[in-house]
């Protein structure tokens, strides 16, 4: 073994050796077929209940991507994933590229978060059923209470507020100094709660897809959900090819809508999972999970028009059926319900302002009060959990921040990400033209991310690169898009 080489890995090794952890090395995989990735894994103890440290305790799981650099940076990057409920490990598999430049000079620091992934996730059985019955309220009442009782944990431990003290105690766990943060959408609430509570152990944060701390995510779902759908269609209207083969989106849009809320149809399509045929009801509501879903990402708004087109004018309902179906089963499997259900219910529905919530107001989006009713039915139910009492105050930092908005998000709006740089005075504020919701992977993101965390300054960025981010040009039939 070269003297590199033994250096590397006592320099890796001594925090582990020190702390008397297990580590081994591993392969985090999302499945046959799928993208792995190798990696070095451990577990570490924290307690469930964070004032009881000598009472009942829960395994993290933890997972290092080592660096390409012999000689590693000791200021790792923690990558916070969304959801909430999804697990740290799952999205780095899916967006691993996105972090090469990073992982030249730095680790990547992985943790399930606690109720997610391998951290004790807290799962349900029910979780199809209440997907699948947002009209029938009736059957919602049961299938929370069940998830409810399944649970391996006292979910009242499951939430932002305490995740923070895990990742604190995982750091000096692992003999770090300070760390660099991203976190994308729910995980940019993580990353300033951290920030917040340990500002000494912060170097550098990235959020992208920004969740300011003081707004309450529910009330405004609809509303931004049709905000993106309405700058969809303006899009197709001002693109000669899209509004050529489209000249009628909008009326083509409400007309479903109405038809399927009238009527719901009966189609067969192949299951996402094994391929086989199944039949379904397609109704409204799938409808509006498809198009809400699909506005996540310019790749899928992409081909949009198209599907709805096609239910519109043909009624071939089997394609917007099955994106619908592919989209909601990739939730199924990405999201930790139960964990979801305690951030939600402990961080967002006790805030909910109803004042500023009307009938009227949701009655003018696609969503209607689908959204808010599911919430309020669940949290009536699931316990509030533990919560610091500053966690809703707007965050006043000087740590370096980049923060990163799609400019259609449809669920973190480029306001967000305006609202919570107002308090961050190192900061900076880029909005990706015609993006969704996550930047991290596109263009020259990936550069400016690392050329970020190398310098944990954002008066050295070149950002010139940004606006010049490319959207998926519009499908206008089944073969491929326009150009």
């Amino acid at each position: 073994m070269s003297h590199a080489r033994l250096a590397l890995l006592c320099v890796f090794l001594l925090p582990i050796i020190a702390r008397g952890a297990d580590i081994e090395d591993c392969v985090l995989s999302a499945g046959p077929a799928l993208p792995s990735v190798t990696a070095r894994c451990t577990r570490i103890e924290v307690p469930e209940n964070p004032d009881e440290p000598d009472g009942g305790q829960i395994r993290l799981r933890v997972a290092l991507i080592s660096a390409l650099n012999l000689e590693p940076r000791r200021d790792p990057l923690v990558i916070l994933a969304g959801g909430p409920g999804q697990a740290a490990t799952d999205f780095f598999l899916t967006y691993s590229y996105a972090f090469d430049r990073i992982r030249l000079n730095r680790e990547l620091l992985l943790i399930d978060q606690r109720g997610t992934g391998q951290s004790n996730p807290l799962n349900c059985d029910s979780a199809t059923v209440v997907r699948d019955s947002y009209a029938e309220t009736s059957k919602v009442v049961p299938a929370v209470e069940a998830c409810l009782e399944s649970l391996s944990g006292d979910p009242r431990y499951y939430t932002t507020s305490v995740a923070v003290r895990d990742l604190e105690h995982v750091r000096r766990a692992l003999g770090y100094g300070k760390l660099n943060l991203y976190g994308v959408s729910y995980g940019t609430r993580v990353a300033q709660h951290f920030m917040r509570r340990f500002p000494e152990s912060t170097r550098s944060v990235i959020l992208d897809g920004v969740v300011p701390p003081e707004v309450a995510l529910g009330p405004g779902i609809a509303t931004n959900a049709q905000a993106a759908l309405d700058a969809l269609i303006e899009r197709c209207s001002g693109d000669p090819g899209c509004s050529e083969r489209f000249p009628d989106l909008e009326r083509a849009f409400d007309e479903l809508h109405q038809r399927l809320k009238e009527n719901p149809v009966e189609v067969e399509i192949n299951d996402p999972d094994d391929g086989s045929r199944i039949r379904q009801q397609f109704s409204e509501l799938d409808f509006a999970s498809a198009v809400r879903l699909s506005s996540y990402s310019p790749t899928t708004l992409a081909i949009l028009p198209l599907l709805i087109d096609a239910a519109w004018r043909e009624e071939r309902y089997e394609p917007l059926a099955a994106q619908a179906r592919m989209s909601e089963r990739m939730l199924d499997n990405m999201v930790s319900v139960g964990m979801h259900n305690s951030v939600v219910c402990t961080e967002d529905a006790p805030f909910f302002d109803a004042s500023a919530i009307t009938d009227e107001s949701l009655h003018e989006t696609y969503l209607g009060r689908t959204v808010l009713d599911m919430l309020e039915l669940t949290c009536g139910i699931w316990p509030e959990g533990y919560r610091d009492p500053d966690f809703k105050e707007p965050l006043r930092s000087n740590i370096p921040a980049l923060l990163l908005s799609g400019e259609f998000d449809p669920v973190t709006p480029p306001a967000y990400g305006a609202q919570a740089a107002a308090g961050l005075g190192n900061s900076l504020h880029l909005i990706g033209p015609g993006q969704g919701h996550g930047l991290a992977p596109l263009g020259c993101v990936p550069r400016l991310l690392a050329r970020f965390v190398e310098t944990a300054s954002v008066d050295q960025l070149d950002t010139g690169c940004f606006d010049k981010l490319t959207v998926a040009p519009f499908f206008v039939d089944f073969s491929g898009p326009l150009r």
